[in-house]
């Protein structure tokens, strides 16, 4: 009886528990993931519908399930420090190497909105793992004081100090000012992109020299960047880069195509520059420009004119965190 209780009075058997509570849990999710079952989509009807409308639980094991050979490398990555908690001599490692997997596991739950279980159940995996270092402090500033070399002696420059981190602050600044100004465009074309609310243009109506004819499906997307691209029955997976230049004092739009691959027949609606115009906010009419040099050449008076009504529609943000 006096052993036992000396021994509660240690670290050792809360240290284990937590070790055999984190390493059993996580060998079951690892197992699972080396035998490719944990990361499927059901029902399998969700394959049908489109993005925004898609949950994030079921986005992020699209994801996760999308490469077969990537699902067993997570699934490895837990198997291992896993096993490694079971053992007291191997204990420690597998609480470092399991870390980046209960972290991780944490950050995905919270920031790509899955269940409430998995809430609850990965915060409660990364305390076990906190608690595991917090039972090896000592091996954990010795391993600190390893890595950072505190004991070594390193002669240091102040000039070439100064510049390293003027360098940072340039290369920081610079490339956080761009991304910032992207963030920020906000086109009557693209939307806006900063709150995950682009506009998707939909064919309403087309025009040929003011005669409807059958209108078929098509989706017209452009990017704050100035790119574009496309969705319909020719352009079913268009693949390219196209891009589009506007003119707002004289309402034209270029669309220019930019290293585009051929493939099949899937071909943009648009090339060359158009007239654009707004009726409101959620119209946008498009209609040909004749070029009169390739009238002339070509010996015709006329081309014939082209008109495509477009609608917008804000594709809501609250649907991709639901």
């Amino acid at each position: 009886m006096n052993k036992i209780t000396s021994l509660l009075k240690t670290k050792e058997p809360y240290y284990a528990l937590c070790c055999y509570i984190l390493g059993g849990i996580m060998l079951h999710y690892g197992i699972m993931k080396m035998m490719l079952s944990q990361c499927m989509i059901v029902p399998f009807s969700v394959w049908r519908h489109p993005l925004e409308s898609i949950p994030g639980g079921q986005l992020t094991w699209a994801f996760l399930g999308y490469s077969a050979w990537f699902q067993f490398l997570l699934g490895v990555l837990e198997f291992v420090p896993a096993v490694l908690l079971f053992f007291r001599r191997t204990s420690f490692i597998g609480g470092i190497v399991m870390l980046p997997a209960t972290l991780g596991v944490f950050v995905v739950n919270r920031a790509l909105h899955l269940w409430e279980f998995t809430h609850t159940l990965s915060a409660f995996l990364l305390l076990l793992n906190i608690l595991i270092f917090v039972f090896e402090w000592a091996r954990v500033k010795a391993l600190v004081a390893i890595i950072s070399g505190k004991e070594e002696q390193y002669a240091a420059s102040t000039i070439w100090t100064v510049i390293k981190v003027v360098a940072l602050l340039v290369i920081s600044v610079t490339f956080g000012v761009k991304r910032y100004n992207f963030g920020n465009i906000h086109t009557e074309f693209a939307g806006d992109w900063r709150h995950n609310q682009p506009s998707e243009w939909t064919l309403e109506e087309e025009q040929i020299d003011g005669v409807r004819v059958n209108t078929s499906l098509f989706y017209a997307y452009f990017m704050p960047t100035e790119t574009y691209s496309e969705f319909s029955s020719q352009t079913p997976n268009p693949r390219g880069f196209i891009e589009y230049d506007v003119d707002r004092a004289k309402h034209t739009i270029d669309f220019k195509w930019k290293r585009y691959e051929h493939n099949g027949g899937n071909l943009h609606h648009f090339k060359g520059k158009y007239h654009y115009s707004f009726a409101g906010d959620s119209i946008l009419l498009i209609s040909t420009m004749p070029d009169s040099a390739v009238l002339q050449a070509s010996g015709q008076f006329k081309e014939p004119l082209h008109t495509w009504l477009l609608k917008k529609r804000v594709i809501s943000r609250k649907n991709l965190t639901q």
